[in-house]
């Protein structure tokens, strides 16, 4: 059994242990009691500092995880043919945890029974400081499985030869604090509420702004403009606000993180030649079970202006975001955007030949052409109009592998580009041919499917290689390299084919 060495890797493992009760709690036959209220008290972002680099929040555990069993991801995983695949993985979950079950001092259904509201886990950054961690965690008012694994925890630190120290603060906050690698750990639990931070500075600012005191030279989170701007456009509905959100600030975390590397600082300051500090910040949020949507993501990526480097090489353009019309009704994810193909090219050409020399790109192409006997920017990257969409859905009947992934690149025209895909059926058979090899065991081939032209492999070839895979799993089981999990699997059939005005590629 693995011992927990210090205080600061029990704190680690509390938030382990917090973040891993999520993933736990979809578990075969997992369950929930009532919903406990929290206490009352102004938003997260107004309790953190301006200073957060990082921030992901779970608004309600429990109500997450109840819509979270109505999307596709939770009534595939209780499926005749996925259950016994859901239940072999939840039943080696078991087997590894019984290893540190005791050092924690919580089973394993007792911990997904720990988060009942809010999740939240932010790292922040003080100016010219190391970064710093804090926890926050809504659990029952009266929670035995929490009082277990917290009693466990000053077990530990005592047994580490440190002193833990209890006070009791004027507003009702009854603070536990110790010292970990030379540095106060202190956290609080009220009304069900468990905040912990590695930092007591930032923890006792936590308190005065809950306590409306202000915290000199540090606004809260919520008066960040990075944060603000990015979460402004991640709002939910009137009715709904969402389930989950993220906001991180890239260039700030690593400044942090890296303090005292010179060799890491040096990677940072390098940056502004990529024109990759010109990223401000990323954020998103998740909303569940709205309208006729099992789940809608927004994300934003917010960059300063004028844009250089790699974000000036990924300028998007506007078009029409409209689904295209061959899609099915039924997916289950679809994205969809457009740049500007020209400006990629030239604004990506500048970044490698900062580093390859003058040259080096028209060099990389030349030596692409002749091997393909055709001129791919001309060609192929000419002949897109920048707009790519991506689509997922689950293709029956369900499987492990039911999911299916397509990508489309629209064409600027599509009868050209039909003659371009015969270069590459030729070119990818070329040496086959050379050899002899049958027709229908060439590597790529053309057929009709109600007019529409499907390239790929064979599907007897495909099923082949397939079967081969299998054949060597199976050896592998008999030898005990692998444990048996009988799962049913479709032979993966990659297909590319020109529907419209576009390039349809499925690697499935």
């Amino acid at each position: 059994m693995k011992k927990l060495s210090s205080p600061r890797q029990w704190f680690v493992a509390l938030s382990f242990t917090a973040c891993f009760s999520l993933v736990l709690t979809v578990a075969p036959n997992g369950s929930f009691g009532q919903e406990e209220s929290g206490p009352e008290r102004p938003a997260t972002e107004d309790l953190l500092p301006e200073t957060t680099v990082g921030f992901f929040q779970i608004d309600n555990m429990r109500d997450f995880i109840s819509k979270l069993s109505d999307t596709s991801v939770g009534r595939m995983a209780t499926d005749d043919s996925i259950a016994p695949l859901v239940e072999g993985m939840w039943s080696e979950a078991k087997t590894a945890y019984a290893d540190i079950e005791e050092e924690v001092g919580l089973s394993l259904d007792d911990l997904t029974s720990l988060p009942a509201g809010e999740f939240t886990f932010a790292v922040i950054a003080p100016r010219r400081q190391d970064p710093e961690y804090m926890l926050i965690l809504q659990t029952d008012a009266e929670s035995e499985a929490v009082d277990r694994v917290l009693e466990r925890g000053r077990e530990l630190i005592r047994e580490d030869g440190k002193e833990i120290e209890v006070q009791e603060s004027e507003d009702g906050f009854e603070f536990e604090s110790f010292m970990a690698d030379g540095k106060k750990v202190k956290f609080f639990r009220r009304n069900g509420l468990l905040v912990a931070c590695t930092s007591e500075v930032e923890l006792t600012a936590f308190v005065d702004r809950w306590m409306g005191r202000p915290v000199e030279k540090v606004r809260p989170l919520s008066e960040n403009r990075k944060f603000v701007t990015i979460m402004n456009r991640c709002f939910g509905t009137k009715d709904l606000k969402p389930e989950a959100r993220f906001f991180m600030d890239p260039i700030a975390a690593a400044r942090s993180a890296t303090r005292g590397n010179a060799g890491a600082q040096f990677v940072i300051n390098f940056l502004p030649v990529l024109g990759l500090d010109g990223l401000l910040g990323v954020g998103g949020s998740l909303l569940m079970n709205e309208d006729e949507f099992a789940t809608v993501a927004h994300a934003h990526v917010l960059l300063a202006e004028p844009r250089t480097g790699v974000f000036e090489m990924l300028a998007f353009k506007p078009t029409d975001y409209k689904p295209e019309a061959w899609l099915p009704f039924d997916i289950s994810n679809y994205f969809t955007t457009s740049w500007d193909v020209d400006q990629m090219i030239v604004e990506l050409t500048k970044i490698i030949e900062t580093f390859q020399g003058e040259g080096s790109v028209e060099g990389w192409f030349k030596d692409i052409d002749e091997e393909l006997e055709f001129d791919v920017r001309e060609e192929i990257l000419g002949g897109l109009t920048g707009r790519v969409t991506w689509a997922q859905w689950m293709e029956p009947p369900m499987r492990v592998n039911s999911q299916v992934n397509l990508f489309a690149l629209e064409l600027k025209d599509p009868v050209e580009f039909e003659a371009t895909l015969d270069k590459i059926i030729a070119r990818a058979n070329r040496d086959e041919i050379e050899k002899g090899t049958a027709e229908n065991e060439l590597p790529l081939i053309a057929v009709d499917y109600q007019g529409i032209r499907l390239i790929g492999p064979p599907e007897e070839l495909a099923q082949n290689r397939f079967d081969e895979r299998r054949e060597r799993r199976r050896q592998r089981l008999e030898e005990g390299v692998l444990e048996s999990i009988e799962v049913d699997l479709k032979p993966p059939t990659p297909t590319i084919a020109l529907v419209g005005n576009y390039l349809i590629l499925s690697p499935q």
